[in-house]
């Protein structure tokens, strides 16, 4: 693997712990922030595009209460072509 796919998984990587971090500790509050203004984030319900969908996602989900949940990453895997 290239230096440079190395460092773009390395990034990709980072990128994605941080935003299931925030989901996990801090109800996902910045979550919609990791998307661009048009991008889609898709639940086994339903997807939703915009960071406003997602931010709005993500404020029901706190208001439904407390949860327990942890998500977990591994075997991440990144195409550069």
């Amino acid at each position: 693997m290239a230096i440079d796919e190395l460092r773009i998984r390395q990034e990709l990587e980072m990128l994605n712990i941080a935003f299931w971090r925030d989901v996990d500790s801090d109800w996902g509050r910045n979550a919609h922030e990791f998307f661009t203004e048009d991008g889609v984030y898709t639940t086994s319900h339903k997807a939703r595009k915009g960071r406003e969908a997602i931010k709005g996602f993500y404020s029901e989900r706190e208001s439904r209460g407390d949860r327990v949940a942890r998500h977990l990453i591994h075997n991440f895997h990144v195409m550069v072509k």
